[in-house]
């Protein structure tokens, strides 16, 4: 739940030590997807009657004994030292209000911000729809949105992450943390997000074998006969 929270920290606190257009623009964005996606996390966390992620659980199997300082330094710590480098570019736009007015720039990364994040969060929501549905125990969505990618929240989450580094691009200080959103993108791709997903799902709904084979992993698009 804190992870799109610990960027809103990140984001006001530039905003306060450099209140210009730039600044409050990225904020803005931030706050918008940062705690919208905090509140989904809440929503479907242990604290409202659900069960903790798969990941999660599958880590706590694999490290029962150490589970404590192995989350410490594997979760809590390597996230916090991922939201410091991924907020890089932000953090350097919002420092040096460079050029000070909002320029061309600015708008398109804008516009790939909203596209990313309106795709999130109709995934999102769609999932949620599915879940909720008693009948759908045991099965998985491949409808909607769903049909055209296996994880279009996380295409979204890297869409709209190319977004805030184009806005914060405008100040060419902050261009060469490009790596931010190359860095998303993979973890999305390779790391965290779909190989874990695929590989629970594979092994636990019957059916999704044929789904990875004619439905896009990532980039929405039509799925293959």
């Amino acid at each position: 739940m804190y992870w799109g929270v610990g960027f809103v920290v990140i984001a006001v606190a530039g905003l306060i030590l450099s209140p210009d257009a730039r600044s409050a623009f990225l904020t803005i964005a931030i706050c918008l997807w940062g705690l919208r996606l905090a509140s989904h996390f809440w929503r479907r966390s242990e604290l409202r009657g659900h069960t903790e992620d798969v990941r999660y659980q599958g880590f706590r199997k694999r490290h029962e004994e150490t589970f404590a300082l192995w989350s410490l330094v594997n979760i809590f710590l390597l996230q916090g030292a991922l939201v410091w480098l991924i907020s890089l570019p932000i953090q350097f736009a919002q420092a040096n209000a460079n050029p000070p007015a909002l320029s061309v720039l600015d708008v398109i990364g804008l516009g790939v911000f909203l596209v990313g994040f309106a795709i999130e969060l109709h995934a999102d929501r769609q999932l949620a729809r599915f879940k909720k549905d008693p009948s759908n125990e045991g099965r998985f969505l491949s409808k909607g949105i769903w049909a055209w990618s296996r994880h279009p929240n996380y295409f979204g989450e890297a869409l709209l992450w190319w977004g805030l580094y184009l806005v914060a691009a405008s100040d060419p200080i902050a261009r060469w943390a490009i790596f931010s959103p190359i860095l998303v993108t993979f973890l999305l791709l390779r790391v965290s997000g779909v190989p874990l997903m695929d590989a629970h799902l594979l092994n636990t709904k019957s059916g999704y074998g044929d789904y990875m084979a004619r439905t896009s992993p990532f980039i929405p698009w039509p799925p293959r006969r």
